[in-house]
């Protein structure tokens, strides 16, 4: 399949347009989030749908190499553990 990346973009995103109207989202390992019990967590993962299937579509159409790709992953998610442990740190002080 020439563009596995672009095809499952647009999956993602149709995912989270669907999952946005239903009001209720699928996280793995987690189950189903709900709306109106938990908004800040279902808004994170209909966010995490939406960036995915963007950045997959940009992999596709600037068809950037996969090292590139890698790096930044690397980085985004060193970036998100540095942001957790300072948070953490944070609230232990309190």
């Amino acid at each position: 399949m020439p563009h596995g990346w672009l095809v499952f973009g647009v999956c993602l995103i149709f995912l989270g347009v669907i999952y946005t109207c239903m009001g209720e989202s699928y996280e793995k390992f987690h189950g189903w989030i709900y709306r109106s019990k938990e908004p800040k967590e279902f808004w994170l993962s209909i966010v995490g749908y939406y960036l995915t299937g963007i950045s997959c579509i940009v992999i596709d159409v600037f068809d950037l190499p996969l090292e590139f790709v890698l790096a930044v992953l690397f980085v985004v998610i060193l970036l998100h553990l540095v942001y957790l442990l300072t948070r953490w740190v944070i609230r232990q002080k309190r």
